[in-house]
């Protein structure tokens, strides 16, 4: 894992935390952002406070994806691609012909 990682990874549960604080009422501030106070002028404070707890739960499960560095099969760094092209693994760059 690559510094760089570990700093977005970070980032993304801090915000889910601040989100999270958010949306079970412990911090008002959020509540004075344009696109959340729409949603509260709209349709209540209890669907705001959803959609914080909907953005906290996806920056948790993020940045908790990024620290374990879970990432799909096309998305290997090259070195590790070459090695899963050597064990017979498909990837897309493997499964198409070469342009000459």
């Amino acid at each position: 894992m690559q510094a760089d990682e570990i700093f977005v990874g970070a980032i993304a549960l801090v915000i889910g935390a601040m989100a999270l604080s958010a949306s079970l009422g412990w911090w008002h501030q959020p509540f004075r952002v344009r696109a959340i106070m729409a949603i509260q002028e709209r349709w209540g404070g209890v669907a705001a406070r959803i959609v914080l707890g909907c953005i906290a739960v996806g920056m948790l499960a993020s940045g908790v994806a990024i620290l374990l560095d879970a990432r799909p099969g096309y998305a290997l760094p090259q070195p590790a691609r070459s090695e899963a092209d050597s064990r017979g693994a498909v990837t897309p760059t493997a499964s198409r012909p070469a342009l000459d």
